[in-house]
């Protein structure tokens, strides 16, 4: 066995050699002195040593104090090295002899105390790795947290913001609004004070003045006529209870009725309400142009009571030996009605009269509602007129409802309706 320091005279001391026995004997002197030290027959010098430190001398008074070794007993045998844990050594000895949990104890209370660990925190290896995780964890929750609160804020004034926009524009709107409606009184105040200071009209009766469609399809009766018809027996027709007729009087811009005089003045010597009307020719020449002719050429309006208002015979192409729709597109005819209209009125002062058919009005004229102000003279060979084109929905004012033996027609009111028709200047 290797000896320690201490059993050496000198560091560089050469061992002498041991012999067997000596070796032997040691070992038995050995286990000697720990019975009787685990026996309570010796008392080891160590023990003497630490009660003398801490205290009064012992049993073994200041002569054991005098000779201590430091080693305990056991340690004075030459080339012994003992571990305080080994047989017999202070550790060994304190549990076993009497009085070693006192001297334990004043030992334990001379060591100074680890510091206090935080309460419920454990400072091994794998709790301290948690809890830095823990607390880096609650470290980013905090950054979250503050990053939140400081968007909560934005978000506060970004609506306090907008909750001040919405009351400035509200009290603009209700500024704008009382604005509005002082400036509408002004207005009101300023209207009445010019009408009592305005003198009072007069205005006459509906009923002479102005005639409408009243849905009464089968009333005056009436004929038309052209040159084929030739002279015309008017008494014949006037005894057959007829009250009005009209009279084919152009075509286009070079055709004239020759039969026009005795066809025009003699219905007005029989005394039948009577009026003319021209065969129009889009594909010849502008409305505008045929309208002129047709007023120059017995085609004028009077307002004497007994003359009714110009009519425009728009129709099927066939009845002139051309096409149904004249080789023109709606558009194109619609413009040649608007002319011949409004050029009809200025020389005039009366909407002509539209004679035409539902069917072709659809075809050719696109189903135009450009004209509804203008009165309706409906084609229509049926026991009711049927539905009404384009923009004529109020209903008709003429309905022609047969052409055998001749063109027999009714006005859409009474004998007094068509009087007041024929007078009046509405529609302007």
């Amino acid at each position: 066995m290797r000896l320690s320091a201490s059993a050496r005279s000198h560091p560089t001391e050469r061992p002498r050699p041991r012999s067997r026995r000596s070796s032997l004997t040691r070992s038995a002197v050995t286990l000697v002195g720990a019975a009787a030290l685990t026996l309570g027959v010796a008392t080891p010098s160590y023990a003497g040593t630490s009660i003398g430190a801490a205290g009064p001398a012992g049993p073994a008074g200041p002569a054991g104090a005098a000779g201590v070794r430091t080693d305990g007993d056991l340690a004075g045998i030459p080339g012994l090295r003992m571990s305080p844990q080994a047989f017999g050594g202070p550790d060994y000895l304190a549990r076993y002899r009497p009085g070693a949990e006192a001297v334990a104890a004043r030992q334990q209370g001379a060591r100074p105390l680890p510091p206090p660990s935080p309460d419920g925190v454990v400072t091994g290896t794998v709790e301290v790795t948690d809890l830095k995780q823990a607390v880096n964890a609650l470290r980013v929750a905090s950054r979250q947290h503050a990053a939140a609160v400081r968007h909560v804020a934005r978000a506060a004034a970004v609506k306090k913001a907008a909750e001040r926009r919405v009351a400035e524009l509200r009290r603009a709107e209700a500024a704008a609004a009382k604005k509005a409606a002082a400036a509408k009184k002004a207005a009101a105040a300023k209207k009445a004070q010019v009408a009592r200071k305005a003198p009072k009209k007069t205005t006459a009766k509906a009923s002479e003045t102005r005639w409408e469609p009243r849905g009464l399809t089968r009333g005056a009766p009436g004929i038309d006529v052209a040159s084929h018809q030739g002279n015309v027996d008017w008494p014949y027709y006037r005894d057959q209870g007829f009250k009005f007729a009209y009279v084919k009087a152009t075509e286009g811009t070079t055709y004239k009725n020759p039969f026009f005089d005795q066809q025009f003045n003699g219905s007005a010597k029989v005394g039948m309400l009577h009026g003319t009307y021209h065969f129009g020719r889009p594909d010849q020449s502008s409305g505008a142009e045929q309208a002129r002719f047709f007023v120059a050429n017995g085609g004028d309006w009077k307002p004497d009571g007994k003359t009714l208002p110009g009519e425009l015979d728009i129709e099927f192409g066939e009845a002139v030996g051309v096409s149904t729709c004249y080789d023109l597109s709606p558009g194109q005819i619609v413009t040649f009605v608007r002319d011949f209209s409004n050029e009809y009125k200025r020389l005039t002062g009366r909407l002509p009269v539209i004679y035409t058919n539902g069917s072709w009005w659809q075809q050719c004229v696109g189903n135009s509602t450009a004209f509804g102000r203008n009165p309706l003279w409906i084609a229509s060979y049926n026991p009711e007129p049927g539905p009404m084109p384009g923009g004529w929905q109020k209903g008709h004012t003429f309905w022609q409802y047969t052409e055998t033996p001749i063109d027999k027609n009714y006005f859409n009111g009474s004998l007094a309706d068509l009087k007041t028709f024929a007078n009046q200047r509405w529609p302007r």
